[in-house]
C-alpha cells in the first residue's frame, strides 16, 4: 500500500484526484482547516499552488532532460553545440531545485532528526515545533526580505554569457519560493497554536 502511494503521489499532486478516480488528498501536505475561514483559505490556496508547483517541476525536468540530450547529440556526432544550452540548463536546474524544494516543504518531507523530540513529552513536542516554526518564519522572512534588492541589483546591469538574459532571472525564484514556503510555515503554526489550544 505504501508503495502504491508513493507512485501514485504526483498523479494525486498534480491533478487532485487518485488514478481510480476520486479526491486523493497528498499524504503530508497541508491539511484543510475547520476552524478559521481565513486559515482554510489560505490552507486552499497552498494546496493549489502545491499541484501547479508540481507540475512546473515536471515541466522544468523535461526540459532539463531534453536540453541536455540535445546538446550531448549534437556536440558529440555532429560536432556543433549549442552555444546557449549550458546557461538555459543551469538556469532550469536552480529554478527546478527551488520548486522541488518548496514542494517537499508543503509535504513536511524534508528530512529531520526528531529522536530528542521523540522523548519529549506530547505537550512539549508540540511547544518544540511550534518554535523551529517560528524561527523557520523568521529566517525566510529574512532572506526574502534582502533577495530583492539583490534581483534589483542585477537586473539590466549583469547579463548571461550566452543567453540575452540578465542574472536577475538566475535568482528570481528565490524571494518567490521563500515567500511561498513563508505562507506555507505561517499556515503551520496555526494549525500548531489551534492544537496546543485544544490540547489546554
Amino acid at each position: 500500500a505504501e508503495d502504491s502511494v508513493r507512485i501514485g503521489w504526483l498523479f494525486e499532486t498534480a491533478y487532485g484526484r487518485s488514478p481510480r478516480g476520486g479526491a486523493a488528498p497528498v499524504p503530508g501536505a497541508v491539511a484543510p482547516h475547520t476552524g478559521s475561514p481565513m486559515v482554510a483559505s489560505l490552507d486552499s490556496f497552498l494546496r493549489r499552488l502545491l499541484r501547479v508547483e508540481t507540475v512546473l517541476c515536471v515541466a522544468i525536468l523535461g526540459a532539463l532532460i531534453g536540453i541536455i540530450t540535445l546538446q550531448v547529440l549534437l556536440r558529440y556526432l555532429l560536432n556543433n553545440p549549442l552555444t546557449w544550452a549550458e546557461e538555459l540548463a543551469s538556469l532550469l536546474l536552480i529554478h527546478l531545485s527551488f520548486l522541488s524544494g518548496d514542494v517537499v516543504y508543503k509535504r513536511k518531507a524534508h528530512i529531520s532528526i526528531d529522536y530528542l523530540v521523540g522523548l519529549m513529552p506530547r505537550h512539549l513536542q508540540s511547544w518544540s515545533g511550534l518554535a523551529v516554526n517560528v524561527l523557520t518564519g523568521v529566517a525566510l522572512a529574512v532572506f526574502t526580505a534582502t533577495s530583492i534588492p539583490l534581483i534589483d541589483a542585477q537586473f539590466g546591469y549583469t547579463t548571461a554569457a550566452a543567453l540575452p538574459l540578465p542574472k536577475s532571472y538566475w535568482t528570481m525564484s528565490v524571494p518567490i519560493i521563500f515567500g511561498s514556503m513563508l505562507l506555507t510555515t505561517l499556515s503551520l503554526s496555526l494549525h500548531q497554536i489551534a492544537d496546543l489550544r485544544r490540547a489546554d
